[in-house]
């Protein structure tokens, strides 16, 4: 079909349209997915059509909004894709407390919209993921420790199911799809739009960073859990550890900080202590700073200052767009963690990387995730006091990325005994079984799933992540 010819009046896109190749590729340049079709939406009514046509006819369906993920779950192998793009709307209400996103609306472009004002959403500082589909995966940004989860703002959702009809859910939906969105939204419809309540902005925060040598890797770590699993801080304070090579790989974390961390110290390799205290209060934020300094003991270089939110937002904002081949893993970290070992195991694939640009991230959590109702929301890690993640970047034409693959299975497989779970954003090649992702949710999510898509309409070509058992797809 010719793509610039119309079915029910939406665009179609076919491997024939010289367009095609351009429309399938996402970030992670290592996705190589052939869709039969993509599918241009301009509003609901072309959603719906497409939906009934595609469970008219068998086709499975997935949806496109940034192609961020790194998996590339956007894009399902001889599905269709549905398109939002010509849906894009960020339209923020007078008064400023709520804000409404339909299509694909990047993280950078609505803090653009916000920055400056007086409230904001929590939903992390990379740029290039969609606002949508962060939330719908619960949304687990960097300041989820002081603010919640990004899907615990979210107020109302209209959706198109899998027969085709409109949905408005909110707190008052009795059918428990406005629950499942919250955690495993992706699996249940097409999302047309959000409306969320933002929050206030922090009068200033205090924040920074404490640099230390990667030969004390071990006992950091080690430290850096057993302090998560204390709650000696307030939800206010947000603390994280993570190991990387300050050249290059620094940059993109860093920003201008890495650049005089390099110049004053000659160091590169580091563990790097980044905190911020949303609390307000000055005095509380620079006791909790000193608090940790001395938990951890006297680093080689720091960085402290106090400034808005919005500066400290532009400073960990993680610019990267430009496509590059790249995997991740991210697990969870429970109260009874042993954290030697889990110390160990981290530190021990760090020095064995044959990954160039290559990161390990811990980052804390508890406070106002261990606050939330376990029935709030379908994400069901809110117990963990901590997270990891593994993350891999290379060139597009790198030979050894199988190599570079296996040393990330390799890592997972190491600190598999002292941890749980995986993150669904992030979905971790070595999960075959969907409790990882869905914990103590999964049963009630697969019963939703068989009531409201028993045909799995909505589907993954993400091992282990699916709802329905392959034998009932």
């Amino acid at each position: 079909m010719d793509g610039h010819q119309r079915t029910d009046e939406s665009r179609v896109l076919t491997a024939a349209d010289a367009e095609f190749e351009r429309r399938r590729r996402v970030f992670n340049a290592d996705i190589d997915v052939s869709p039969a079709a993509f599918i241009e939406c301009r509003d609901v009514s072309d959603i719906q059509r497409a939906v009934r046509r595609c469970r008219e006819t068998g086709v499975a369906l997935s949806v496109k909004g940034a192609g961020h993920n790194l998996s590339g779950s956007a894009l399902l192998d001889g599905g269709v894709v549905l398109d939002l793009a010509p849906m894009k709307r960020l339209e923020l209400e007078p008064g400023g407390r709520r804000v409404t996103v339909s299509g694909p609306v990047l993280i950078g472009e609505l803090v653009r919209r916000l920055r400056g004002g007086d409230r904001f959403l929590p939903v992390g500082n990379t740029d290039g993921v969609s606002v949508t589909g962060l939330t719908l995966v619960g949304g687990l940004p960097n300041q989820a420790r002081a603010f919640g989860l990004t899907c615990c703002h979210l107020e109302s959702a209209t959706i198109v199911d899998a027969r085709g009809q409109v949905r408005v859910l909110n707190a008052r939906d009795e059918t428990g799809l406005f629950w499942a969105l919250k955690g495993a939204g992706d699996q249940f419809g097409v999302v047309a739009e959000l409306v969320f309540e933002l929050v206030p902005v922090p009068p200033h925060v205090l924040f920074g960073f404490l640099f230390f040598p990667l030969a004390r890797a071990r006992e950091l770590l080690t430290k850096y859990f057993r302090l998560c699993t204390r709650a000696r801080f307030s939800d206010a304070m947000i603390y994280g550890a993570f190991m990387l090579d300050c050249v290059g790989v620094g940059d993109e974390f860093m920003g201008e900080v890495g650049v005089a961390l390099r110049r004053d110290t000659g160091r590169s390799d580091a563990v790097i202590v980044p905190f911020a205290h949303y609390g307000g209060d000055l005095g509380a934020a620079q006791a909790e700073y000193l608090a940790l300094r001395e938990s951890l003991g006297e680093p080689y270089f720091e960085f402290m200052t106090v400034d808005s939110h919005w500066e400290l937002h532009e400073l960990l904002r993680d610019k990267q767009t430009a496509r590059c081949g790249c995997e991740a893993r991210t697990r969870f970290v429970g109260q009874d963690v042993d954290a030697e070992s889990l110390a160990e195991a981290l530190a021990s694939s760090y020095e064995r990387s044959p990954i160039d640009n290559f990161v390990i991230d811990c980052f804390s959590l508890g406070g106002a995730l261990r606050r939330t109702p376990a029935d709030a929301t379908s994400f069901p890690h809110l117990a963990a006091t901590s997270g990891v993640s593994f993350l891999g970047r290379w060139g597009l034409e790198e030979p050894r990325r199988a190599a570079h693959r296996r040393f990330l299975q390799a890592c997972d497989r190491a600190i598999r005994p002292h941890v749980f779970g995986a993150y669904s954003g992030i979905p971790n090649p070595s999960v075959t079984d969907p409790r990882e992702y869905f914990g103590a949710n999964y049963e009630r999510l697969a019963a939703l799933k068989r009531a409201h898509d028993p045909s799995g309409l909505f589907r993954k070509d993400v091992p282990g992540y699916g709802l329905l058992p392959p034998r009932d797809r």
